[in-house]
């Protein structure tokens, strides 16, 4: 059986107006407080509901452990979803917030978008969940509550901006192309990192990629591919400039991550300025997309267009990079 690892809301961080039939995230979120880690064993993809309203679940095989996240378990055994409710905001996009329960204890919400704070959603349902209905979610289709990239400061027209707090239409700085609208921008769960199936992460310290580069701690999945500049690049990709992945320049430490990564999908590929340092935006061509649910594959491409048949620079392999740092000697080759 797999284990999936998520963090949600917390039962306390939405409220529900009646009168209004509105859902609404606090303004005030804190995700050290107003966020639970769930983690949930499983032989199926689908997060089964509670069909008979027995307060068991409908599948015995469904079991979790749920803590705060200071490691204190609130709640384990048979987990499953209560109900579901549709969220929207001004027209935008259908949100679906699902209801987690142990025992008939409400642990709090799964939601296949994150929520803005203080953002008052019109709210239909609730609904029963049912895999015979296809109203069952699937693993791959809930999104955990973004923590890790909270404070990683992303250039845009406004400044620099946590990327927590960047949404759709906002307009990013670019290397090439000056600002650009963020089109869609994704946050995704870490599972158990020795089950193979999920990203590792690198952690580049303050000074570690050049001088005073990062300006502040950057933390990336290990396939996020940062700029290198260099009269040396020639050798390899005949350019000056090429993209390598993180986990090429440093390594990935091992075990238990338990956290989400933020991406910003753009009209093309492009290089935005995190913390300091050149990286580049998701790449729609790339694998990590291929890797999602196929109808969030089939969003991202059809909003990507014809912008994204190749990569903002030449990519190096792991080989190359090897070879470019015993060139340098652990000088450093970042762009800034």
């Amino acid at each position: 059986m797999a284990t999936y690892h998520f963090h949600a809301y917390a039962a306390s961080a939405l409220t529900y107006d009646p009168k209004a039939h509105t859902v609404t995230l606090r303004a005030d979120f804190d995700p050290a407080r107003d966020r639970i880690s769930v983690a949930i064993t499983d032989d199926d993809r689908y997060f089964s509901g509670d069909f008979h309203a027995d307060e068991l679940g409908s599948d015995a095989n469904q079991t979790a452990t749920v803590t705060r996240m200071d490691g204190t378990v609130v709640a384990s055994g048979r987990i499953y979803d209560e109900e579901f409710s549709a969220l929207r905001h001004n027209g935008g996009k259908v949100i679906e917030v699902d209801r987690i329960e142990i025992g008939g204890v409400n642990l709090g919400y799964f939601a296949t978008s994150p929520l803005t704070p203080g953002v008052a959603y019109s709210a239909s349902g609730p609904y029963n969940v049912s895999e015979s209905d296809n109203t069952a979610l699937t693993y791959g289709e809930i999104q955990s509550v973004p923590c890790f990239a909270r404070g990683t400061l992303i250039a845009t027209e406004r400044g620099e901006v946590r990327i927590e707090r960047i949404g759709e239409g906002d307009r990013v700085l670019t290397l090439d192309n000056g600002y650009q609208p963020v089109l869609w921008i994704g946050r995704f769960g870490i599972r158990d990192l020795s089950s193979g199936d999920a990203p590792a992460q690198v952690t580049f310290p303050v000074g570690s990629l050049g001088p005073g580069l990062p300006q502040r701690p950057l933390t990336v999945t290990a396939s996020h591919r940062m700029l290198l500049c260099g009269a040396d690049l020639e050798y390899h990709v005949a350019a000056r400039e090429a993209l390598a992945a993180a986990g090429h320049l440093a390594p990935a430490p091992a075990g238990h991550v338990a956290c989400a990564f933020h991406h910003l999908l753009l009209p093309r590929h492009e290089l935005v300025l995190s913390n300091g340092v050149w990286s580049e935006s998701l790449f729609a061509g790339g694998s990590l997309v291929s890797g999602m649910a196929p109808p969030l594959q089939a969003l991202i491409r059809a909003l990507a267009g014809d912008g994204h048949e190749v990569t903002a620079r030449p990519c190096l392999t792991r080989r190359e990079v090897t070879a470019l740092g015993r060139r340098h000697r652990g000088a450093a080759l970042l762009a800034a």
